[in-house]
């Protein structure tokens, strides 16, 4: 393990072997110290909860079993435990086998660590112990043993990883107690596979009975889902790169090693079988090219005559060896034959091109056909090299053993067609009408063979099965185990030549070949090159493509208002935070200004257009198809995204629900994760700045096989600034510090030729201060989703998520002058959401695009609150939540006709809101104070979408779209009351959905790619928009609110988005104006003609920005018009505007020193003003140093921008018929 850490740093960082090693130790107790730092006090107290759990759930199970007369009675426990007393003897020296494998263990370490600084010492000193003859063939063994053994032991880790995290994820989804400790000892035992599945799996059955029969079916479906995942994706992950081991020889071995060496035994049982079996593979292969047991073995089906034998798939009821597919025995003709193959060069070929022929025309049957049932194996090359060029019709002298002596002429069929056939007679050989090249013996036709997928060819002799080992060239990689000398033929390069380049082209490709051939070792590898030239170019099997992404965005996406932020400027931002890059699309807008490192988090949701009266998201987010708002609240987890980890970001604004899915109000914001070619090897950010403040992030992704793994992670921490402006603060008054972190998670695998399995698994803590005593702030999430996507004739996609989330809160009342602070308020806030999501395309052809589907979500929470509190304590307790459950069916048609492009789309969706109750009741105990359940509630709702777009020129389009879209009350608005300083709100469980119409109309410009310019006009009109109305006012200047549905809110507007690139200089701008009016008639009908809460009139943005070989200079600006703290347009908050800034100089290859700063001007960005006119601000001036690392970045030179990412001057709408989409990107 050891070891293949120190390779693995070794082949990012070009370090000696001492650092790198040194680097995996100081990792490896980083882990472990910040596990037990961050969960240790957690995992002791859940160790005593368990001990106590299993210790009753024993007590029981014996009672049970005691009823039913299998366990004895209380009489005969007598006599069993005076023959217990024998067996302490037994179980001490148990015990202290233990204690002896503990130490044991640490030993191995300290060995380990010894082994993996030098271990060519120990390698050589093992060979010198072997006799002289049977060193190199030990040499290969012990290589072999070693990757096998860093393989294994890397599969496993990640096994432990992946089975530890998940169990932990899914437990805690489901309600299971001790869903941490289970985790951890899930991936502990991991380690040791069969019993240790075995034994986790019956804690975490007994934990689950423990808390109810629904959390214990809960927990054997979590255990059978890991179990599954574990068995049939990792492990045959794992198998492919290792050996196969059965379970039974896997069971036997480690009772075997367990019962010998005990708990060291127990866990390196796996690894010391694994080494035996190749040291015997190895064996046997030996054995193979040696022609020991190479007795013919007769065909189960007779070929046909002349016709030589094909060999079939191992396990096939025609496989002449079941039991072990690695050990085969050549039948006669496999051997090695003395004499040339027989046949004939093309008609017309050079004396050069025949002698390469002689060379390579040991080939395939001639009924030979990939992927019929048969296919080639490569075997080792035992042959010392004068017998292969004998068996190839050449031979060497001993004057000059690196010059090939003339060929042998070949004895083929010499009457017949060009292609080799006897006079008469064609080949049966499908393909043989378009060979360019037949040869026979004996009469019949063969045909050069294609190479298979890992570029060996194979060829035949005269029974057509043993493959030709090719020669290793330089700088490719040996694909088969066990072979000493292999050709990887450079398959896709000549192939595409041959395909591209005239006949000239060829002979230069032949001449060139030719003379690298010049050499013994030189034919060999010529002959890859010649062969490409006369077979097919079907022959080569195709790449699969695994992309990661969805299903496109359908054509009609032109007609609607696009703007996209590029990885480039994601990755570029002088906070690192997603929530201000957001902010480059205008009109995009969090309820309160501050970023998530100072505002509370119900205050971040997402908005579009000025639409909404409170803080809940009105905009869609999507990350990899799955909703992202709380599924409580509605709010945004901004710490949980993590810019490096996207690949861009594409805001839709207005275009109602549409097949996004319902609660697309105000539009739709879609991340997708980068994939791992994006996201590189590794890439490193370390930042200190004002405060005390340290950012760090790390991602980073692999391939593994077909497939990919890319990991994102994220540690910020600060001692935070005082909210409260100078001129209003107080005794009570502190800094607000913050601590946040995240980690993510995904791996792409294809499971055919067009279908891919993606999943990802993500998790965030955030832990914030408002500022003052009492108001501390704790929230956890964690996610987990499967997506299917299939790209045959039929597109479709399949998707299904789980998420938990777990929000606390508490809140103080702050005495004249601010002089003090007490509780008021103290929140916990439990939730669950999961759903699920398929769409359909299928192949209507004509230039449309139909997408048909339907989405399920659910979600439930509940807060629990201690509240009216006496002398800092609580005297009464309130638990108020509830069920939702939203499900539709939609449709979605595009047709592009020309420069027209049209979009038409509808959903109808179903939505219930139960299980809503509100209980509060005194600490102290006694009668319930309120105890009401409310009646369930539901209802349909139908909306849709249709849109147009032109294309006047081809740098001009025009489009204009209507849509209609709906959201649901969430659980937070209609249970959960709340406080903000003096400020009082109460929930309304009453309320109905929210409901949209609007209208669109805009140009697009795109000159060249190099300027872009969007500009779009719109209205739309929300009725029943859910607001927070004042009813009265408070001591002390605050207000009592209470949610209502206001008649409406109705917003119009204009947004413009402007592009320009010119070589290394790029620049970027967005302007948005709102003018947003609430309607309003009842209890709210003081607000009628007003603006709504927190919503600007302007708002803009604007950057520019160089890059030039990894240098960069970035500056941004950014400005926000007045806007009001409240509903009743009382107390407006001023104008701001802010300068950031980013420099990075590049230092190495991938390495670079930068600086970052926001607020440069220190402006004073006002977030809030309390009834007593107390204001509170955003972020002040901050200064960031540090540096930033990409080992594998994929760059272009020239500008230092990374290559795979979207082209920043063309419109990433997903499709044709963009129309010169304007970016947000800068």
């Amino acid at each position: 393990m050891l070891d293949g850490g120190t390779r693995l740093i070794r082949k990012i960082l070009p370090i000696p072997r001492g650092f790198a090693l040194a680097i995996v130790v100081l990792l490896v107790i980083a882990f472990v110290g910040g596990v037990i730092y961050l969960t240790g006090v957690e995992i002791a107290a859940q160790a005593e909860q368990l001990r106590q759990t299993l210790e009753a759930q024993a007590n029981r199970v014996s009672a049970w079993l005691s009823e039913l007369g299998i366990m004895p009675a209380a009489s005969d426990l007598t006599g069993l435990a005076q023959q217990a007393l024998g067996s302490v003897g037994r179980v001490t020296s148990f015990i202290g086998g233990a204690i002896g494998a503990i130490g044991s263990f640490f030993l191995v370490l300290v060995i380990g660590l010894f082994v993996a600084m030098e271990p060519r010492i120990y390698e050589r000193g093992l060979q010198w112990m072997v006799p002289m003859a049977s060193r190199d063939q030990f040499a290969i063994t012990l290589a072999r043993m070693a990757r096998t053994m860093r393989v294994l032991l890397a599969g496993r880790i990640l096994g432990m990883i992946f089975e530890g995290a998940l169990t932990w994820i899914l437990l805690s989804l489901a309600g299971v107690p001790m869903a941490l400790l289970l985790g951890i000892l899930t991936g502990i035992l991991a380690f040791t596979p069969n019993i240790g599945a075995f034994i986790s799996g019956v804690l975490m059955v007994a934990v689950g009975f423990s808390a109810g029969p629904e959390q214990g079916l809960w927990a054997i479906a979590i255990y059978f889902g890991v179990q599954t995942f574990d068995g049939y994706v990792l492990l045959p992950l794992v198998a492919k790169h290792t050996v196969d081991m059965p379970p039974a020889l896997t069971v036997s071995s480690q009772i075997l090693a367990s019962t010998l060496f005990g708990f060291l035994g127990l866990a390196l049982a796996d690894p010391i079988v694994a080494m035996i079996k190749v040291a015997l593979e190895r064996k046997s292969e030996q054995a193979v090219a040696a022609g020991i047991g190479a007795d013919p073995e007769p065909d189960p089906v007779p070929p046909p005559s002349g016709r030589a034998r094909a060999v079939p798939f191992p396990g096939s009821p025609h496989d002449p060896v079941r039991l072990f597919p690695f050990v085969r025995r050549l039948s006669r003709a496999d051997r090695p034959q003395p004499q040339g193959c027989r046949g004939r060069a093309p008609r017309g070929a050079s004396g050069q091109g025949r002698a390469a022929l002689a060379r390579a025309c040991r080939t395939q049957p001639a009924g030979f056909r990939p992927g019929a049932g048969y296919r080639q194996r490569a075997y080792p090359d035992p042959e010392p090299r004068n017998h292969r060029m004998a068996r190839f019709g050449l031979s060497r002298t001993a004057a000059d053993p690196g010059r090939p002596a003339r060929p042998r002429r070949c004895d083929g069929a010499r009457a017949g067609d060009r292609r080799g056939h006897p006079p008469g007679e064609q080949s049966a050989h499908p393909q043989a009408a378009r060979d360019p090249v037949r040869r026979g013996r004996g009469g019949q036709g063969r045909m050069v063979p294609p190479l298979d997928r890992r570029g060996l060819r194979g060829a035949g002799g005269d029974g057509g099965e043993r493959p030709v080992p090719w020669r290793r060239r330089a700088g490719c990689e040996r694909r088969a185990a066990g072979t000493a000398n292999v050709q990887c033929a450079p398959v896709r390069t000549a192939a595409r030549s041959l395909s591209q380049a005239g006949r000239g082209r060829r002979r230069r490709i032949r001449a060139r070949a030719f003379r690298r051939g010049a050499s013994g070792p030189g034919q060999t590898r010529m002959r890859a090159v010649w062969a490409l030239l006369i077979l097919p170019v079907p022959a080569i099997a195709q790449e699969i493509v695994v992309t990661g992404r969805g299903l496109d965005a359908p054509p009609g996406e032109a007609a609607y208002a696009v703007a996209e932020i590029d990885r480039d400027r994601l990755t570029e931002s002088a906070s690192g935070r997603f929530e201000d890059v957001l902010r480059d699309v205008a009109g995009a807008a969090q309820f309160r200004r501050a970023d998530s490192r100072s505002a509370h988090p119900t205050a971040q949701g997402i908005t579009l257009r000025g639409l909404g009266g409170n803080a809940s998201s009105r905009a869609l987010l999507l990350l990899d198809g799955v909703p992202q708002a709380d599924p409580f609240g509605g709010w945004v987890p901004f710490p949980a995204y993590l810019p490096e980890r996207l690949a861009s970001v594409r805001v839709t604004r207005g275009g109602g629900s549409g097949y996004h899915g319902a609660g697309a109000l105000a539009g739709t914001v879609e991340l997708p994760t980068a994939d791992a070619a994006t996201l590189g090897p590794l890439a490193l950010t370390g930042f200190s700045g004002s405060r005390d403040s340290i950012d760090l992030v790390a991602t980073g992704g692999a391939r593994l096989g077909a497939g990919s793994l890319t990991v994102a992670g994220q540690f910020a921490r600060g001692d935070g600034f005082v909210p409260i402006v100078a001129e209003d603060r107080g005794a009570a008054d502190r800094a607000a510090p913050y601590r946040q972190a995240s980690l993510a998670l995904r791996s792409v695998f294809p499971l055919s030729g067009t279908i891919e399995l993606q999943a990802n698994l993500s998790g965030f803590s955030d832990e914030r201060d408002r500022g003052t005593d009492f108001t501390q702030i704790a929230s956890q999430g964690a996610d987990a989703s499967v997506r299917l996507v299939g790209r045959g004739a039929w597109r479709w996609s399949a998707l299904a998520y789980l998420q938990h989330r777990d929000f606390s809160s508490g809140f103080a009342s702050i005495a004249a002058g601010r002089a003090s602070a007490s509780p008021t308020l103290d929140q916990h806030v439990p939730a669950s959401g999961a759903g699920a999501r398929v769409e359909i395309e299928p192949p209507v052809g004509n230039g449309a695009t139909l997408r048909l589907g339907g989405d399920l979500r659910h979600t439930s929470g509940r807060t629990r609150e201690l509240y009216l509190y006496s002398a800092g304590r609580p005297t009464r307790r309130r638990t108020a939540g509830g069920e939702t459950l939203t499900g539709g069916v939609f449709a979605d048609l595009s047709v592009e006709r020309g420069p027209l492009t049209l979009s038409a789309g509808g959903r109808v969706d179903r939505w219930t809101i139960s299980n809503g109750s509100l209980f509060e009741a005194p600490l102290a105990g006694g009668a319930a104070l309120t105890d009401t359940r409310f009646a369930d509630r539901s209802g349909w709702e139908a909306s849709g979408r249709a849109g147009i777009a032109v294309k006047l020129a081809p740098a001009v389009s025009i489009r204009s779209a209507a849509y209609t879209g709906w959201r649901l009350p969430t659980l937070n608005e209609l249970y959960r009351p709340f406080r903000a300083g003096t400020d009082a709100t109460a929930a309304n469980p009453l309320l109905d959905p929210e409901r949209l119409t609007g209208a669109e109309a805009g140009i697009d410009l795109d000159l060249a790619s190099t300027l872009t310019l969007a500009a779009t006009g719109y209205w739309n009109r929300i009725r029943g928009a859910i607001g927070n109305v004042t009813l009265s006012t408070a001591p002390g200047g605050g207000a009592n609110r209470q949610r209502f549905n206001l008649d409406a809110i109705t917003a119009k507007g204009a947004e413009i988005d402007l592009r320009w690139r010119s070589g290394p200089w790029r620049a970027g701008a967005s302007w948005a104006f709102t003018d947003a009016r609430v309607e309003a008639s009842g209890p709210a009908a003081a607000l009628d003609g007003m603006r709504p809460a927190q919503v600007a009139r302007h708002q803009g943005s604007a950057t520019l920005g160089w890059t030039r070989k990894g240098a960069l200079v970035s500056v941004t600006g950014r400005y926000a018009d007045r806007q009001f703290e409240d509903d009743q347009n009382a107390r407006e908050l001023a104008d701001a505007f802010t300068i950031d800034a980013r420099i990075a100089v590049p230092l190495t290859a991938g390495l670079a020193i930068e600086a970052r700063g926001e607020n440069l001007a220190d402006a004073r960005v006002e977030t809030a003003i309390t009834g007593g006119g107390i204001i509170e601000r955003a972020t002040p001036r901050t200064l960031w140093i540090g540096f930033s690392y990409r080992g594998g970045e994929r760059r272009d030179h020239r500008t230092g921008r990374d290559r795979l990412a979207p082209d920043p001057g063309r419109s990433q709408a997903g499709a044709p018929g963009a129309h010169g989409r304007a970016s947000a990107s800068s």
